[in-house]
């Protein structure tokens, strides 16, 4: 810690200060920038000599990884004024509040960077990346009979477990999804900026199984965009219907942009290829090398067992050589102490990317990131196997 500096929540006769902070690494809106209780006493500062030198706000939320609920906690807002940059303060904010996470039991950290390179040397790597799919809305199928589309009403509990269904069961293809509280939905759907649309589809039986959350972008004066921000259904008879129900929309907007995680299905259902461009990617960092590993569900092919050397300056409970033992969908990690022989070696960026799914272990060892004794090839399958299974998605902004 930078001489005599703690870390904190804010104080209320520090906000001026903490939202200056703000305004100025985000240029905002002073009169934008209004965080409520709750958020604040998840606010996190740096404290120097009385002075605010780094801040940010935690986000603590469970992530879906798969099937598999695994506590983390999310990163937002982290800013250092520019008189106090270089200094390290941002580096031990974050140093401390991963302290605090894994005291917490959070076996994660999630992240949108302002710089994939900064965050990398702290330990974060690429959790999965977006795409902006564009294509005419008249290219969709038409609507499936039978199905009926219900508008969300978001002061509506039912309507609220209604998605959260759909999401819950959707999200679980993919890692690093959130799991969602009502004040979670009731944000989603309540943009200050954007005025957005929520629509529920029914299954002829009267289940919900699909839904989408949309805003409408005028790029001319005769040219509007509707731009979907979410798009979930739980099987591919509910996707078509809910894509029948956006063609519907022709009236409205000439073209229709979806916000997807890659592999979707939908990057595969027109002959002619649509405009995608990449947006930004999410990072994850592995908060607890033990915690985070033991927490997933495997494949449960056969048995292995490896010893796993991490290299994690900034979490030195991470620091050291772990024994990884496979046995059916489970694992266990056991430290070991002294100097053992090694099978793989990695820094705790790389050991974030393999779990995120998103770097494949192949690609790490080219890149001299994973290093390897014995039969590589037996262990990169094994690693391909265990956490290459899913693309990762993001949903939640913070």
């Amino acid at each position: 810690m930078p001489g005599n500096g703690v870390i904190r929540r804010v104080l209320p006769d520090e906000m001026p200060r903490f939202t200056s902070i703000h305004v100025q690494a985000w240029n905002m809106d002073p009169g934008s920038f209004n965080p409520d209780e709750a958020e604040l006493e998840d606010s996190r500062v740096l404290a120097v000599e009385g002075d605010l030198v780094a801040v940010l706000f935690l986000l603590r939320r469970d992530t879906w990884m798969g099937p598999d609920r695994v506590p983390q906690v999310g990163l937002g807002g982290v800013a250092t004024p520019a008189e106090h940059r270089r200094r390290g303060y941002c580096r031990a904010l974050l140093g401390g509040v991963l302290e605090e996470a894994r005291a917490s039991g959070d076996a994660l950290s999630l992240l949108w960077p302002f710089s994939h390179a900064f965050y990398r040397k702290l330990g974060w790597e690429v959790g999965g990346r977006a795409l902006e799919v564009t294509l005419p809305l008249a290219s969709l199928p038409g609507r499936s009979s039978g199905w009926s589309a219900c508008p969300v009403d978001p002061d509506s509990e039912a309507h609220l477990a209604e998605l959260d269904a759909v999401y819950s069961r959707s999200v679980q293809e993919y890692n690093g999804c959130l799991v969602r509280e009502p004040r979670d939905w009731k944000r989603k759907l309540s943009r200050k900026h954007e005025r957005r649309f929520a629509y529920l589809l029914r299954r002829p039986g009267g289940g919900a199984a699909a839904y989408a959350v949309y805003a409408f972008k005028d790029l001319d004066h005769f040219h509007r965009r509707m731009d979907v921000r979410e798009l979930l259904a739980l099987d591919g008879e509910a996707h078509k219907a809910l894509l029948g129900f956006l063609r519907d929309h022709d009236s409205q907007a000439r073209e229709i942009q979806f916000y997807l995680p890659e592999q979707h299905p939908l990057l595969y259902s027109w002959p002619d290829r649509p405009q995608v461009t990449y947006r930004d990617a999410f990072m994850l960092r592995v908060v607890d090398v033990k915690r985070a590993l033991e927490g997933l569900t495997y494949p449960g092919e056969g048995e292995m067992a490896l010893n796993w050397r991490v290299e994690d300056p900034l979490c030195p409970w991470n620091h050291g050589t772990f024994r990884v033992t496979w046995s059916g969908p489970r694992c266990t990690l056991e430290r070991l102490d002294g100097s053992p022989q090694a099978d793989l070696a990695c820094d705790i960026a790389t050991l974030s990317g393999i779990y995120a799914g998103h770097l494949p272990a192949g690609a790490a060892r080219v890149l001299g990131r994973l290093r390897l004794d014995g039969d590589e090839g037996a262990r990169l399958s094994w690693l391909r196997r265990a956490f290459g299974r899913r693309p990762g998605h993001l949903l939640d902004f913070f």
